[in-house]
């Protein structure tokens, strides 16, 4: 076994003596080896990550969405399988079965549900198709390579967002959200819109067909809508962790005799232009300003008995056919609203006794 050991590590002490070293073999592979004057080491990775903070998101998301499946660093071909696209030059493929994805929610047997990069070099977002880069890298190809993954996924029908270390911090203070939980809270609410209530809108629909037919189209309409809009309100509620918490707050506010009614604001970054009624480049040009905003936000304001409590939330414009950035930073501001609300209440109360 000694004389066999010795034969398998005989080519790297050969390789130190050919370039005029003459350490024995333990040593070589203790301390590497050299390969025309190259030193070579091997060593095993502290972790799979490419980063700390892509590790520490990671884990976040572990501890947020159990009990998800949630796997990282997943080959891109075991996610979608592209092989037979006419749609993908033959690099493009070649690119895409080197490639890996950062994160990956399954469902049951572990069928790919949502898939998120972390861009922690280039800062950047995604929005629909497109990757939007906030800092220069060394790779002129990133945005190309990032573009490339996201249209394949759109092609599939799959979510894929991209994401950087903005939305993976904290929404508040004593808080653990963040604006990725409410990426994916949206996502997971319509999955669950699509694949459960809509089968049981169907078949409400179909049970009182007799009803609606004796009602004028518009009133079809109004009620239809109206369903739809509550199986929403049920799907966020279930499958969204920042709706979650915001509904909570919001009851413990009616519990405490606290006010509800808000008015709500959209913000754009950079902001829109003003609007010109009648005029159609005017308007071509909002729905243009509105697409490239850099940002959206959302401004709640709270009525009470003395001052408006004013809470407002900003999101990067990652708009996607899965997820509306408004939606969540209403979901973000609301939720901070009423946590702000009942601190304030509580404040009060405490003074008064």
């Amino acid at each position: 076994m000694a004389a066999l050991r010795a034969s398998a590590l005989a080519p790297l002490a050969v390789e130190r003596r050919a370039v005029g070293q003459t350490d024995t073999p333990s040593v070589a592979v203790a301390r590497g080896y050299q390969l025309n004057g190259e030193v070579r080491r091997m060593r095993i990775k502290n972790h799979v990550f490419g980063s700390k903070r892509e590790r520490e998101l990671y884990r976040t998301l572990r501890s947020h969405w159990a009990p998800w499946p949630i796997y990282p660093q997943l080959p891109f071909q075991a996610i979608i399988d592209f092989q037979t696209s006419p749609s993908l030059s033959g690099k493009e493929k070649g690119f895409l079965r080197r490639t890996s994805v950062d994160y990956t929610f399954c469902g049951k047997e572990d069928r790919p549900i949502l898939s998120i990069e972390f861009d922690g070099l280039g800062d950047g977002f995604s929005r629909d198709v497109e990757y939007v880069q906030q800092k220069h890298t060394d790779d002129p190809m990133r945005k190309t390579k990032f573009d490339l993954k996201l249209r394949v996924c759109r092609e599939a029908g799959y979510p894929l967002l991209i994401v950087a270390s903005e939305e993976a911090q904290s929404i508040g203070p004593e808080l653990h959200e963040t604006i990725v939980d409410g990426i994916v809270g949206q996502i997971l609410s319509q999955k669950y819109f699509e694949t459960k209530s809509v089968p049981e809108i169907q078949e409400v629909l179909r049970q009182r067909e007799g009803f609606l037919s004796g009602m004028s189209q518009d009133q079809e309409m109004d009620y239809v809508g109206g369903m739809f809009d509550g199986f929403r309100i049920v799907a966020e509620s279930t499958m969204d962790r920042i709706v979650k918490k915001a509904d909570e707050y919001e009851m413990l506010a009616i519990e405490r005799g606290i006010s509800t009614s808000y008015v709500e604001q959209h913000l754009h970054d950079p902001e829109l232009p003003e609007i010109i009624p009648g005029d159609l480049q005017n308007l071509n040009d909002r729905i243009e300003a509105i697409r490239n905003a850099t940002r959206v936000g959302c401004r709640l304001a709270l009525k009470t008995p003395s001052v408006p409590i004013i809470q407002t939330a900003w999101v990067r414009n990652f708009d996607d056919r899965w997820v509306v950035p408004y939606k969540v930073a209403k979901n973000v501001a609301t939720l901070l609203l009423f946590r702000r609300a009942l601190e304030l209440h509580s404040r009060q109360s405490v003074a008064t006794t």
